[in-house]
């Protein structure tokens, strides 16, 4: 357990967020294609996945402007989650906010904040964490009932 938190706490910000990124397209095409979605929850897949491409853009590029409207996004659409019904959404959402969280704990900073100008830096970081661990349980407990 101890190398895998040295592995990745030694880990390029960048891949991390690549990966983590392809991992969530990867589950958002499964579930649109292979598992039952109503319209709400194709569009939610939808715009996750138009907002992935302008992040893998802006990554690539280091657009500070669209990462930092990418870094909003990354709050807003586990929050729309709440208003969905489709359960593999929610999960993603909550293995989203979960890795977040342990990212936020190895790293002691959120690791997109290395790539924006900051704007979205708005409000106290605890605020902020007590916020996503809310969000993340009543995405749990949405879940589970």
């Amino acid at each position: 357990m101890v190398n895998i938190y040295i592995y990745i706490y030694n880990m390029n910000s960048k891949n991390i967020l690549y990966i983590l990124t392809f991992f969530i397209d990867l589950f958002l095409i499964y579930t649109v294609l292979i598992l039952s979605c109503n319209i709400l929850d194709k569009l939610f897949i939808l715009s996750v996945l138009i907002c992935h491409a302008f992040f893998f853009f802006a990554l690539k590029n280091e657009n500070k402007t669209i990462l930092d409207i990418c870094h909003l996004l990354v709050f807003i659409l586990p929050f729309l989650a709440l208003f969905l019904e489709n359960k593999y959404i929610k999960s993603i959402s909550i293995f989203l906010l979960i890795v977040i969280q342990t990212l936020w704990y190895i790293k002691n900073k959120c690791i997109l904040n290395d790539f924006t100008k900051g704007f979205v830096g708005i409000g106290d970081k605890i605020e902020i964490e007590k916020i996503v661990l809310i969000l993340t349980l009543i995405l749990i407990y949405q879940l589970i009932t």
